[in-house]
């Protein structure tokens, strides 16, 4: 029997776990690769029927362009996340809640910069 104890001890690993993999670029992008290449391997029963190859060549194709496939979309997930943290922080802390573009970059002079403390 699970006991609360127990059960908190793995929820808090398990979030232990999921806050380590997203702050880590290379985690997140290992653990999709690792669930694509697991899915490239779940569908080679499909694909053995449709692709007349070598035994292996099949299953190594699958697991390598499910690795990738999965390895990118994790990464690409992970950088749409952050940003839209960013976004959400950079909006909230303006002060009339709209989003803001910097300005664009003028150089200093000491013209302007007497102009600015005038």
């Amino acid at each position: 029997m699970i006991t609360p104890l127990d059960a908190g001890v793995v929820v808090a690993g398990l979030l232990l776990a999921f806050v380590g993999a997203a702050v880590s670029v290379y985690a997140v992008s290992l653990t999709g690769l690792l669930i694509g290449a697991g899915a490239g391997y779940l569908a080679v029963p499909a694909l053995s029927g449709l692709v007349t190859a070598d035994g292996l060549v099949v299953p190594a194709a699958a697991v390598a362009v499910g690795g990738a496939l999965g390895g990118f979309l994790a990464y690409t997930g992970l950088s749409v996340a952050v940003l839209a943290i960013g976004g959400v922080v950079r909006v909230s802390t303006t002060p009339t809640s709209a989003p803001t573009i910097a300005p664009p970059y003028r150089s200093l002079s000491s013209a302007s910069i007497a102009e600015a403390y005038a």
